[in-house]
């Protein structure tokens, strides 16, 4: 395994973490259910229908990261949040939600050696379970929080309608996610859903309300 295939996981993870946060927020009450199919190839073992507008803006949040840098995703320290918004008739908005991805390299650049990713290629498919449990809790959780039952009361362009952003986290909006959990009691503190921790990196994923 390379780190070329280590970047698609966390690549199609982020891809199917985004999905399953902006479908939830589309007003559709029925139950999430996925087919059989264990011939197929779906990522994960989780069939989820990529919606093409969310998957082209989680791909350009993706490719501005790596864009003019040789390290791959899993070599540096990088973080993507996905914003949910509300939006009322006289377009004026207020973020509901925060959900933020995280990647922390816990060795240095140099140590990425041939033999170091043969090791960790050994336990790949123990990572690939646990993104796909993580996504499962995330499918859960998206459907316990406030923004979901507002969502669901019935969106229209008359009340309101729930929007979504995706963008790369820099400092400046991370230390403003910070102070909102610490100056007004209107969002939840910082909570971590969970992490996935490996050899050679730790991906987690959190969320503010």
């Amino acid at each position: 395994m390379s780190l070329k295939d280590i970047d698609k996981f966390i690549s199609q993870f982020v891809h199917k973490c985004t999905q399953v946060i902006v479908q939830s927020r589309l007003g559709n009450s029925q139950r999430t259910k996925t087919k059989c199919n264990p011939n197929g190839k779906d990522w994960f073992n989780l069939d989820i229908v990529d919606i093409k507008d969310v998957y082209e803006n989680a791909q350009k949040c993706l490719k501005h990261m790596s864009c003019g840098q040789q390290m791959f995703f899993v070599q540096k320290e990088w973080k993507i949040c996905c914003e949910i918004l509300l939006k009322n008739a006289d377009n004026i908005s207020i973020t509901l939600e925060y959900w933020i991805f995280s990647n922390h390299p816990l060795i240095n650049e140099k140590d990425f050696e041939q033999k170091r990713m043969d090791e960790f290629s050994q336990k790949v498919y123990e990572i690939f379970i646990r993104m796909s449990n993580m996504i499962k809790s995330l499918i859960v959780l998206t459907r316990s929080t406030p923004a979901y039952r507002l969502s669901s009361k019935g969106q229209s362009a008359d009340s309101y309608v729930i929007c979504y952003r995706i963008y790369p986290l820099m400092k400046d909006n991370a230390d403003f996610i910070h102070r909102l959990t610490d100056q007004t009691r209107h969002y939840s503190p910082l909570k971590t859903i969970g992490v996935i921790r490996s050899d050679v990196n730790e991906l987690s994923l959190s969320f503010i309300y």
